[in-house]
């Protein structure tokens, strides 16, 4: 009788096994043989490891620690939300004064941003253990102009497979008596930053507001536009994350500006909330179409929403610092103990995370070990003295 090893496998059947994996296991697996290493690494496996039910969705929250002057971060492990863990590799740095945030997490992809606007940045995937510092952005030194803000967003250029970190930079010009922004670029693949020219008015004259989480979709990435433009009409920003160019969208039937964005599933939506704890959710069915999908509520005690959890879910933190679900199908609520300490004050971030095979090396090289014990992680979360003397 024949033997069957597993080097005489069919290569589905085993890309089949393999994509059952932690990423952790899938690392190692690619040291067994070059075959495998092909088959670990390839676009399509990632895609097919990323998307299979094995791995699921896991809420990871950000706690700050006053007493202790860093963050943590806590993943639930399932989604009954009744058990966590503070993995290591989550543990994101932070030097005190609250100088270091996350945007994202895209394919499992984030970008970590240290010191605000003009400070380093770095893309991160954890769970490879993949940390990649990003070119420091120029600060303008035109004296007219007065720094007013920013806005961040991590995309992904389809074309290319390029990750996108987008710096939207707001001024208020002084002379001109007018809102000014300058729009910066960087990829993963590039080793600096540049400026978008001709920038649409929708944008030099907009201030978009930041969503829960990332709101990037099939190439897009989408901000709502809180003021600075005269409409009754709720206005969205959208970037073209393969053309660079920017577009406005109006949600036709919805007239209020306020709001919050979200992705929910394979969908855009704009979270609608009132005074009563009434919430509209409206869903993008293309950019020229919305509608009404649902009316909750009203819902007590609200404290914040979080996000969409598994597609029709809404996850909100309660003023009793308890996270809850609520049901945009049936409109019942589940009320659950974060890992939240209730005589405390904590601020959170909250994000829908999934592991990722995605590397962000590149072919620019540059990319470090994910060790928060290193040197090199410490220096770069390290605040400079100059800088320390004006905390």
């Amino acid at each position: 009788m024949k033997t069957t090893t597993i080097g005489n496998l069919p290569e589905e059947l085993v890309s089949a096994i393999l994509s059952r994996l932690p990423v952790k296991v899938l690392v190692l697996c690619k040291c067994v043989c070059k075959p495998w290493c092909g088959l670990i690494g390839s676009p399509d496996f990632v895609k097919q490891h990323f998307d299979h039910e094995n791995n699921q969705q896991r809420l990871l929250i950000r706690i700050e620690v006053p007493d202790q002057d860093r963050y943590r971060h806590a993943l639930y492990v399932d989604e009954s939300f009744s058990e966590y863990e503070e993995p290591s590799h989550l543990q994101i740095p932070d030097p005190g004064e609250g100088l270091s945030f996350l945007i994202g997490p895209l394919n499992g992809v984030f970008c970590v941003v240290f010191m605000g606007s003009w400070g380093p940045m770095a893309l991160l995937n954890p769970a490879m253990r993949q940390f990649k510092p990003l070119p420091m952005v120029q600060e303008t030194d035109e004296e007219d102009l007065e720094f007013t803000g920013s806005e961040l967003a991590l995309g992904l250029d389809p074309s290319t497979g390029d990750y996108k970190v987008v710096l939207i930079l707001n001024f208020w010009d002084r002379w001109e008596e007018d809102y000014h922004c300058v729009v910066n670029v960087c990829t993963s693949e590039s080793d600096s930053w540049r400026v978008l020219e001709d920038v649409d008015p929708i944008v030099a004259n907009s201030c978009a507001s930041s969503s829960l989480g990332c709101t990037y979709l099939n190439g897009v990435y989408y901000w709502l536009v809180t003021y600075h433009y005269h409409t009754d009409v709720a206005i969205l920003m959208a970037l073209d994350m393969r053309t660079d160019k920017f577009r406005k969208i109006q949600v036709t039937g919805c007239d209020d500006r306020g709001g919050y964005l979200a992705l929910c599933g394979d969908s855009l939506a704009l979270l609608k909330c009132y005074q009563d704890g009434t919430i509209d959710v409206w869903i993008m069915q293309n950019e020229e179409c919305w509608i009404k999908s649902s009316r909750v509520g009203p819902l007590e005690g609200i404290k914040g929403l979080v996000c969409f959890w598994r597609n029709n879910q809404l996850l909100f933190e309660t003023m009793s610092s308890f996270l809850a679900l609520c049901d945009l199908s049936t409109r019942e609520v589940r009320t659950f103990e974060a890992c939240i300490q209730k005589e405390d004050y904590y601020s959170c971030r909250y994000f829908i995370y999934k592991e990722s095979l995605v590397s962000i090396k590149g072919e620019a090289g540059k990319c470090k070990l994910w060790d928060t014990s290193s040197d090199f992680i410490q220096n770069f979360f390290k605040i400079p003295p100059d800088i320390l003397m004006h905390l």
